[in-house]
């Protein structure tokens, strides 16, 4: 029996569907014409958190603790996930399980989903890989037709865990380091760091180039068109600073968008007073 294991649930129905093994729905698992079809829920292993390894790295957060380098770094499965890892190592103990294949995403991040579960769930079974980039019905059995020895991307799983560890390292210290000195919660990472201030930045260009060029257009037009089609009778009407005349609905909306100038200042008649 051999057991794949995919990263998602819907890429290892798609798997089980392509080759037979959906024959049978397990608790967490199919299986069929020899296989068994399981999957991961993304990382189910992670690096610990810092207060795991000593509890002096807990909260209240201290900058005398820094920086923080494990001289050997431990995983921890997640409790939200710690159902489906045992299900996962379950599989992986049966007699009757000879071989596994690794069916995450073609990748060093989904090398180390695999290989975290594996080695956390103490495995020593050979295993080989699947390397697809589409999940068509010809790229599933064009894969299994060409597995490779697991072995092969042993450099891929050693870059992904480097790369974890180093993120790890500069996560941790840093979000604690500026949180301190800032005296508020400050998440700081080496992807999401420059990813939300650029998203942010994006954004107001985004929003100044959207304002000045399509609401300035299309909003100022579209309210001075319904401003002249209304009645002048009973109508309360304000004079622009453009010279226009617009109806007080359309004014408050118009400058709520900031595309209409402001209203002329009200100046009172003198001329009756001083007569």
């Amino acid at each position: 029996m051999k057991l794949v294991i995919a990263e998602k649930p819907s890429v290892g129905n798609s798997i089980a569907r392509m080759i037979g093994a959906d024959r049978q729905r397990g608790d967490g698992f199919t299986s069929g014409n020899g296989y068994i079809v399981s999957w991961c829920f993304g990382h189910l292993v992670a690096l610990s958190s810092p207060e795991e390894y000593d509890k002096r790295y807990a909260k209240p957060w201290k900058l005398s603790n820094l920086p923080i380098i494990p001289e050997e770094f431990r995983w921890t499965v997640a409790e939200s996930t710690a159902p489906q890892f045992e299900k996962l190592k379950a599989l992986m103990e049966r007699p009757d399980v000879d071989e596994i294949i690794c069916a995450t995403d073609a990748g060093r991040e989904g090398e180390c989903v695999f290989r975290y579960v594996y080695c956390q769930a103490g495995c020593t079974k050979p295993f080989k890989r699947l390397w697809i980039s589409s999940m068509t019905d010809d790229a599933i059995r064009d894969g299994f037709e060409h597995l490779r020895p697991g072995s092969d991307y042993d450099a891929l799983y050693r870059s992904g865990l480097a790369r974890n560890k180093a993120d790890w390292i500069v996560g941790m210290n840093a979000t604690q380091l500026f949180t301190v000195k800032y005296r508020s919660l400050l998440s700081v990472g080496r992807v999401q760091t420059p990813i939300k201030y650029f998203s942010q930045f994006f954004k107001h260009v985004f929003l100044r180039l959207f304002y000045s060029r399509f609401i300035k257009n299309v909003i100022t037009r579209l309210f001075k068109k319904s401003a002249n089609r209304l009645p002048t009778s009973g109508m309360s009407k304000y004079a622009l600073m453009d010279g226009t005349y617009w109806s007080q609905t359309a004014c408050i909306f118009a400058m709520a968008f900031g595309v209409a100038p402001v209203p002329k200042p009200q100046v009172p008649d003198t001329s009756m007073a001083a007569s």
